[in-house]
């Protein structure tokens, strides 16, 4: 089986902080975590995942507010699961 490219540990640790985050934490302050400036970081993110940043953090926040609908009668009010998913 052929092997793709090695994983970037750079770009891996953005994205379970997007995760792990719900989406919520600014591209800024992971750019700067890593010393790097947010347009590199977006850059460097996009060669490495399908998503770039935005987009995976949005999809990051719509998965947590679809996590708060699931199962729950009467759903709750739309306005407060956005504000709660960010």
């Amino acid at each position: 089986m052929a092997r793709g490219p090695r994983p970037d540990s750079a770009v891996a640790w953005p994205w379970r902080r997007l995760a792990a985050t719900a989406g919520a934490v600014r591209i800024e302050a992971l750019a700067e975590r890593l010393g790097w400036s947010r347009r590199h970081l977006v850059r460097r993110f996009r060669e490495r995942t399908a998503p770039s940043l935005k987009p995976a953090a949005q999809l990051f926040r719509f998965e947590r507010a679809t996590a708060l609908l699931r199962g729950r009668t009467p759903a709750p009010p739309l306005a407060a699961v956005t504000a709660e998913a960010g």
